[in-house]
């Protein structure tokens, strides 16, 4: 037996050293390889659960950015897909999950949970997931979305384990992930014998390192380096540009609910103070619109910028008193000014425009600007909880080395100019049999921005959702991350309504409708302004075996535009039409097959209208029996222009995913492979490629490309122990 082991240990080995030799080669990692080594040799005995998200969450998140119309480098994708990532392995055990756990989940509605936890009190505890299909309110749909994520075990706490037993159950997850453009951009290019402008190489290298036992403890670190930015060299001696760690406890002590020490996640009320994680917004599933899950997490994804660091901990000071404290202290990229005062014997200071989000360090002048600004973070949390009612008195204070100062617009009359910021919150839900009412309310010291909604399940059928958010133009914060247009929660009142109708057991119907006004000017839009949006959605689902369906949206906003020779701007409408048919073909247990159909027109006041479409196939193969998958897609597009660009979703190496815009006139392919390497090791290869037509040039500024072609390159290991 130990012959077989040593012989699979280096089976393994050699596999491993094969596919990625090259790679760390040019990384100069050999160590890392050495570490690799000898920790799969000490826990190789720990059988791995390899699994995927499911498609159909996959499909919910690819709808919540299309329809936001946003990239998802804008917000924090990684937040709910490392949480799901997490659940896929660990599923919670469906008779001991907790409002905030199934919250975590983003997949059920506040009205579903209820009905979940309404369910079980009523008939005991679950036999069989089967059961799901009993609750009020789940469809087929939600049970085959959120069915991976459960499991009938029990999870024993800290008081019902013994130190080894915990250890014991523990895993411990390594990640090793590279990709890179083929194609060099222009900032990899030098000229004229000038440094080309980025400091690094095309490459981008992904490390995770977590240790971990389900709700009980996680210690970690996260290293990332971007494309262009250095690596064990120049301005990155160290090695990643990019690290986070934290050490999260759980359930320690019966009055201690949570602590976390370095890097955590921290979500008040309904966003409109401060907001770090994943939260409901205007989808295809419409009801599903408020803001929920745990108030602290662990930080375990490449955002660089949406989290604290520092410690946290959450106290249960009796069964429905509990109260939270935190404290944050750190460095963050930003725009800063160093300003003369002649008022002040010609003295100079710093003051900062804006904090920056990219988390880009490739350029002289991005280098300048990385964790050029202290900010510091503090406050806390008392909250009542019980079965119907939740009530919290949220506060925090932020205080930055150097003073806010926005440019002299007139969007930016209001910002307070300060680099101590003070906000005070309350946030509540109440639940009354199908009812639901939620809400925040805050105060910066100057401005008020309240947000209420209600929802209900007047059938088991049919589900209802209002929303009312009045955010006055002198309320501001950095950290604001609400129900919107602009998540910003300032200068803005608009009411929203949705329904969910499942009309018989194979078609369902969504639809949702969305009016609002900004009462001051904005960024590009020079005068007051108003938009509105609607969505209607038909799905079709026969049994195991087909799954359709038909989308129409219609967002209607005002935006500048400028005449020439003219030195002010007039707002006109701006309006976008979108329509989509997506169909998915089960053709057996290994093989799947997707299409899509989509249509866009985007029209700028009275100007000829913009066009775009895109259409697409995809192949998924999965055999059960076998120890390696693929998925492909070729897809053709045609846009006019940026304004009629399409998102889709695709799918990517294991945890990560890509939602890219389509836009000009060409074809995409790509290609992932993945392989089950013993019970331990997952390897994974991606291939991706773009053909543009009619075109000598692709993106723009340093990104830009020479030629009509990109091509992407990825490859990925996956370790669990």
């Amino acid at each position: 037996m130990k012959r077989l082991n040593y012989l699979r240990i280096l089976a393994y080995t050699i596999i491993l050293v094969y596919n990625f030799y090259n790679i760390l080669l040019v990384l100069n990692m050999y160590r890392v390889c050495i570490v690799i080594f000898y920790i799969w040799l000490s826990f190789l005995s720990v059988t791995l659960q390899a699994q995927s998200i499911p498609d159909e969450v996959k499909s919910y998140i690819e709808d919540y950015y299309s329809i936001r119309f946003s990239s998802p480098d804008e917000i924090d994708v990684n937040i709910i897909f490392d949480q799901l990532s997490y659940y896929i392995e660990h599923p919670l055990s469906i008779n001991q999950a907790e409002r905030k756990d199934l919250e975590d989940l983003f997949l059920l509605d506040p009205l579903q949970i209820t009905e979940f936890l309404d369910y079980r009190d009523r008939f005991g505890l679950f036999v069989d997931l089967f059961e799901l299909q009993a609750i009020p309110g789940f469809d087929l749909s939600t049970i085959r979305r959120i069915r991976p994520f459960f499991t009938l075990k029990s999870s024993p706490g800290w008081g019902q384990s013994n130190f080894s037993s915990i250890f014991k159950e523990a895993d411990l997850l390594y990640f090793l992930r590279y990709n890179r453009f083929l194609e060099p951009a222009r900032g990899f290019r030098s000229s004229e014998g000038a440094a080309a402008p980025f400091e690094g190489d095309p490459g981008r290298l992904f490390t995770r390192f977590q240790y971990r036992a389900t709700k009980k403890f996680s210690l970690g670190f996260t290293g990332e380096k971007d494309p262009g930015e250095a690596f064990f060299e120049g301005s990155n001696p160290y090695g990643f540009d990019y690290n986070t760690y934290h050490l999260f406890l759980q359930n320690i002590h019966p009055a201690v609910e949570y602590i976390a020490v370095g890097d955590y996640n921290l979500s008040l009320g309904q966003g409109l103070i401060l907001h770090s994680g994943f939260g409901g917004g205007k989808s295809s599933n419409a009801t599903n619109i408020k803001r929920s899950g745990s108030v602290l997490r662990p930080h375990t994804s490449i955002a660089e910028n949406t989290f604290l660091r520092g410690i946290a901990s959450s106290i249960k000071l009796n069964q429905n008193l509990n109260l939270l404290l935190f404290y944050s202290n750190r460095s963050v990229d930003a725009n800063l000014n160093t300003v003369s005062d002649t008022s002040l014997q010609d003295r100079s200071f710093i003051e900062f425009t804006s904090v920056l989000n990219s988390g880009f360090h490739r350029t002289v002048n991005e280098l300048e600007d990385e964790k050029s600004l202290r900010d510091v973070v503090y406050g806390g949390q008392v909250g009542w909880s019980s079965r119907h009612l939740n009530f919290h008195l949220n506060y925090f204070r932020e205080q930055f080395s150097a003073p806010l100062n926005r440019r002299d617009d007139l969007y930016n009359l209001f910002v307070p100019e300060s680099s101590s910021f003070h906000f005070y919150s309350i946030d509540y839900t109440y639940i009354h049999r199908q009812f639901q009412f939620f809400g925040e309310t805050a105060f910066n010291g100057k401005g008020w921005a309240s947000l209420n909604g209600f929802l209900s399940s007047f059938d088991r059928k049919l589900q209802f959702a209002l929303l009312y958010r009045h955010f006055e133009k002198d309320y501001f914060s950095l950290d604001a991350n609400s129900f919107g247009e602009s998540q910003q929660a300032n200068n803005e009142e608009g009411l929203y309504a949705g329904i969910q109708f499942q009309l018989s057991q194979s078609l369902g119907l969504s639809a949702y409708a969305d009016i609002w006004r900004h009462p001051w000017v904005r960024f590009n839009i020079d005068a007051p302004s108003f938009g509105k949006e609607y969505l209607i959605r038909m799905d079709f689902r026969k049994k195991r075996k087909w799954q359709s369906y038909l989308q129409f949206r219609i967002k209607e906003r005002q935006v500048n535009q400028r005449q020439e020779q003219e030195r002010t701007a007039s707002i006109v409408p701006f309006s976008r039409m979108q329509l989509r048919f997506h169909t998915a073909h089960t053709v057996n247990k290994d093989l799947e097959l997707r299409y899509r159909a989509e249509y866009i027109r985007a029209q700028r006041n009275e100007s000829s209208p913009n066009h775009g479409y895109l259409l697409y196939a995809d192949i998924i193969y999965k055999p059960i029996q076998k120890p390696f998958s693929f998925t492909s897609r070729m897809a053709i597009f045609n846009s006019d222009s940026y304004d009629a660009r399409l998102y889709a979703f695709e799918n990517n190496l294991l945890y990560s995913f890509s939602i890219p815009a389509y836009f000009n006139r060409g074809v995409r392919t790509y290609f992932n492979y993945r392989m089950k390497i013993g019970r331990n090791l997952t390897w994974e290869f991606r291939w991706a490629k773009s053909w543009y037509f009619d075109v000598e040039r692709v993106g723009t500024g340093f990104n830009e490309v020479e030629g009509n072609q990109r091509t992407e390159l990825g490859s990925q290991i996956k370790l669990v122990f």
